[in-house]
């Protein structure tokens, strides 16, 4: 039993840099040696473990589209992109081109060109028929210069525009109509291409998409190939409505796992440690179990030691949804550490164990996001709208460590937002101990240094907490 689209999700092009980025910000969609290597490396484990594609967002720009569309590839940006996409298909990873519809890149055209201003800086209006030109533009400029596989469309994650013409429509409406005229573009031309749509920010986080708007979903289903339910602050589909509405959506319906960390842009990949298997597992088996078949599996810096195994056993358990979660976990380090016998093996799968649940023993999901300092709330306070009705359900799947946007390394704020300071000194005296365990079994495996990096990682961590308490 497994998924059938088992899907790698990038998100941003550096997110999987192994290396600190330095002080840019966010999104750095820089493109250089060091990310293309880091690339080559992530492609041979996703082949490895069971996943099937890879969806990258920034392969060519994040905000800004120039209004001269073509500059983009310019100063060897095409030659590095094709190396990337060359590269995922020689492990036979298929590449999704993650793509903003009417937003998500098109600022500087809004700026440039008034026939498709509306109400959004950020968001092209979607009653004008030059809108639609320019979408279809970028669209076949993608397609002509690269051999891509698919194309995930995002048309809500930047806002809508609110123009008397575009208002007559509620929000699954105006969403899915932008989505699926891309879609059908994109079908009558590329027919092959895979495509999926991720109702990032389709609603209000909180609020859930209504039986009466079931319509206008299932009427985009009819022309892509999955529908992501993403769940960065709560699901949109009613858990208790999913099967329903999967048995008359007319294409597969995914995820991206129940639970993610958003890697931190500006941070040393060593400094945090927290495994998430037991979290993501039990909400891939609860999603399978109601029809679910495809799934955005968030990625990050493989060199965390935390991150290579979240990534390692959510392709496997994508691959072998019917094993427990335990086996899976046994299976991931077992190739990743190569203990020298079982004894050891069992040492390092109770580590990782003990790790989540510390983390989770002490977090404190209920707090409430628009609740927290605007320094502490990873920015999204400014980049999302909040349910009225139900704030409740603002239950983060997305967990940011550092604030999303910045200029230099930002603080804590998993740390400061969720855990009180007895939480935190729990989770400490916890990390110490497993610290303890790590350091009596390091001659134990053949790991290539992974033991080592989770040493330095529970260090870090443990370096953070103390600095919060101070």
């Amino acid at each position: 039993m497994k998924f059938n689209k088992k899907i790698a999700f990038g998100a941003w092009i550096n997110d999987i840099k192994n290396i600190l980025m330095g002080n840019s910000n966010w999104p750095d969609v820089n493109i250089d040696d060091q990310t293309i290597k880091d690339y080559a490396s992530l492609f041979k484990l996703l082949k490895e473990s069971g996943y099937d594609s890879i969806d990258i967002f920034g392969l060519l720009v994040g905000h800004d589209w120039p209004p001269e569309l073509e500059t983009v590839l310019k100063n060897g940006r095409k030659e590095k992109v094709t190396k990337i996409i060359d590269s995922a298909h020689k492990n036979g990873i298929d590449v999704i081109f993650g793509l903003g519809i009417y937003s998500w890149g098109f600022d500087a055209i809004i700026r440039s060109d008034p026939e498709v201003q509306g109400t959004n800086e950020s968001a092209m209006c979607g009653s004008k028929e030059k809108s639609k030109k320019w979408q279809e533009r970028v669209i076949k400029l993608i397609i002509d210069n690269f051999d891509i596989d698919g194309l995930h469309l995002e048309a809500s994650d930047q806002g809508r525009c609110s123009c008397p013409e575009c208002s007559k429509e509620g929000n699954v409406q105006y969403y899915s109509r932008l989505n699926k005229e891309a879609a059908i573009f994109i079908r009558e031309r590329w027919p092959e291409k895979y495509l999926l749509v991720n109702d990032c920010a389709y609603l209000p986080w909180g609020d859930y998409i209504s039986k009466d708007e079931f319509k206008y979903v299932y009427d985009l289903g009819k022309h892509i190939d999955a529908f992501i339910d993403n769940g960065n602050h709560g699901l949109f589909i009613r858990e208790e409505d999913r099967k329903e509405f999967i048995k008359d959506l007319p294409c597969g319906f995914g995820s991206s796992g129940g639970f993610w960390i958003y890697a931190p842009q500006r941070w040393d990949r060593l400094r945090w440690f927290l495994p998430y298997v037991n979290k993501t597992g039990n909400f891939l088996k609860s999603l399978y179990s109601d029809g679910g078949r495809a799934c955005e599996y968030y990625m990050g810096p493989t060199v965390n030691p935390s991150t290579e195994v979240n990534i390692y056993f959510g392709g496997l358990l994508l691959s072998n949804i019917d094993k427990e979660i335990g086996e899976i976990l046994r299976l991931t380090l077992d190739k990743l550490y190569v203990p020298k016998n079982s004894e050891y093996l069992g040492i390092i799968t109770e580590i990782f164990i003990d790790a989540e649940n510390a983390f989770f023993d002490n977090w404190k999901p209920s707090i409430k996001p628009f609740e927290l300092p605007e320094k502490f709330a990873g920015d999204v306070e400014t980049l999302r709208f909040w349910s009225e009705k139900t704030p409740e359900r603002t239950i983060p799947g997305e967990l940011f460590l550092e604030p999303l946007v910045g200029l230099k390394p930002g603080e804590p704020i998993y740390l400061k937002n969720n855990m009180s300071e007895e939480g935190l000194r729990r989770y400490k005296t916890e990390l110490e101990k497993i610290s303890e365990r790590v350091n009596k079994i390091k001659t134990g495996f053949d790991d290539s240094g992974r033991i080592s990096r989770i040493s330095e990682c529970i260090s870090n961590t443990i370096k953070d907490i103390n600095q919060i308490l101070s």
